[in-house]
């Protein structure tokens, strides 16, 4: 039966319209959601609310790690190893949208944090 379900699933998956924006991300989160699913290991029967209270956990979980996240202070070594592969890919475009002012200040930006460093 839960095979036949995923076929079921996986039909009305293809048959979104991928060049809508909205479907192709509809698409993305049922295909995650299924993934996840697969992750969830129990021998219970799982009531609706039990369902429910994963997924809040889950999203929750989510929230806290991405909070963690932004309070992480960001190095000057770090940042000076970004700055650089940045500048060397600068100096190699060709493009009219690549200004030599610009790479000047990133350059500025470059001598600024190597002396916090």
């Amino acid at each position: 039966m839960m095979d036949s379900e995923t076929a079921d699933v996986n039909q009305m998956i293809e048959e979104l319209d991928m060049n809508d924006p909205s479907a192709a991300l509809l698409a993305n989160e049922l295909n995650n959601f299924f993934q996840e699913l697969e992750e969830i290991q129990t021998e219970d029967i799982l009531s609706d609310a039990d369902i429910i209270r994963l997924v809040q956990e889950d999203a929750r979980d989510e929230d806290e790690s991405s909070d963690s996240k932004d309070d992480t202070l960001v190095s000057p070594g770090d940042t000076s190893k970004s700055l650089e592969i940045w500048i060397s890919f600068y100096e190699q475009q060709d493009d009219n949208e690549f200004h030599a002012e610009d790479l000047k200040l990133f350059k500025r930006y470059f001598k600024i944090i190597k002396r916090l460093e």
